[in-house]
Formats: C-alpha cells, structure tokens, sequence
C-alpha cells in the first residue's frame, strides 16, 4: 500500500512540476525548490502516517508548526506554503485529489523588515569612500 502511495505522489509531482516548467514557462531554480518543498512535505507526511491525497487543513497547519520548531524561516515556511497551494490547486483542478487541504488555511505572514538608513555622517563618510578610488583594487585580488 505504501508503495502505490509514494508511486502516486512521485508520479504526481514530476507531472505538476513538468506543468510549471513546461506549460507555465518557471525557471530550473524555481522547479527546483518547489521540488525540494514536496519533498519536505511528503517526507513529514510519510513520518505523520498520512495520506497526501486526504490531509487536511488542521495536517498542514501541524507541518507549519513542525518547520517552525525545526528552526524553518518564515519567509521559508511561507514559500512552502505557497509550493503546496499551487501544487493542491493544480491536483485539484486535474483530478488527483478531491479536496485542496491549504484552501482553508491561514497563511503565515513574512516579518516586515526595517528599512536601514544612514546618519548624515554615515552618508557623508559613504560619499567620500566612493570618491576616493585610489583605495580600491583592480581585481577581487587586491592587484593591478
């Protein structure tokens, strides 16, 4: 039983990820993270004793909170996230699955960073190392 399960989610996810490179035109680097997301995903699935086809919005919102007590960013979590509503809404509308278990969820939220501004002497200090090219070397080296 097992091994129809993992057949059927790889299946699945070499045909959604052929979808996004193929059909929707996303680049290697994006497939290749989204592949890695699943990845993820279907290993704490696999661990969580569940079925991919039949988790739910509670299920994902447990494998939120195991990325974060694994030390997962949020901005991380929030593309994993992302990864499982496109790939869920992509089963869906092809018939792989019946419900779409990230639907209902909430959505973390990415922390807001602070903008960095200088003080007028960090701007002028700044101003004045551009200018001064005598200091900076022609290669990565430090040689002429």
């Amino acid at each position: 039983m097992t091994n129809e399960i993992e057949t059927s989610f790889e299946q699945t996810r070499k045909d959604f990820l052929s979808f996004l490179k193929y059909t929707k035109g996303h680049s290697d680097t994006t497939c290749y993270n989204y592949n890695s997301d699943l990845g993820s995903w279907y290993r704490w699935l696999c661990e969580a004793k569940l079925d991919w086809k039949n988790c739910g919005p509670t299920d994902v919102e447990q494998f939120v909170s195991h990325l974060s007590r694994e030390g997962v960013g949020a901005h991380a979590v929030a593309r994993k996230i992302s990864c499982l509503a496109t790939f869920y809404k992509w089963a869906k509308r092809n018939n792989k699955v019946t419900e779409d278990p990230i639907y209902q969820i909430e959505k973390p939220k990415r922390p807001r960073r602070i903008p960095v501004w200088l003080e007028t002497e960090e701007q002028t200090a700044l101003m004045k190392a551009t200018r001064n090219y005598d200091d900076i070397p022609d290669n990565v080296f430090g040689q002429p």
